[in-house]
C-alpha cells in the first residue's frame, strides 16, 4: 500500500486491568487521501528477535488527521517482557 502515515508518541505500558502489554501511539495520515479503514501491522522486537506480531485497524482516518490508538498484545505480559522491547516496525497493509 502506498501512502504516508507517520507514527508518534509510542508508549509501551501495562493494561489497566490485566497484565498484558499495551502499545499506545498516534498515527497521522499525510497520504493525500481520506480512508474509511486502514489496516496496520506492528512487529515488536527484543534486539533483532521478533517477539510479537499484531494487526489492527483505524477507522475514519482522513487526510491530515492524527488519531490515537491502543493495541493490546495479549500474548505478552508487561512485567516479564515489556521493558525488554527494544524496537518495533509499524506499517500500513491496506486501506479503502
Amino acid at each position: 500500500m502506498t501512502g504516508r502515515f507517520y507514527f508518534n508518541n509510542v508508549k509501551i505500558k501495562k493494561h489497566d486491568a490485566e497484565k498484558w502489554l499495551m502499545v499506545k501511539r498516534e498515527v497521522s495520515n499525510e497520504s493525500g487521501k481520506d480512508y474509511n479503514v486502514v489496516s496496520f501491522r506492528m512487529v515488536l522486537f527484543i534486539r533483532t528477535i521478533p517477539v510479537a506480531n499484531a494487526a489492527f485497524v483505524v477507522n475514519g482516518l482522513r487526510n491530515g488527521q492524527t488519531r490515537i490508538f491502543e493495541v493490546q498484545i495479549g500474548e505478552l505480559e508487561h512485567g516479564k517482557i515489556g521493558r525488554d522491547i527494544s524496537k518495533f516496525d509499524l506499517y500500513a497493509e491496506s486501506g479503502y
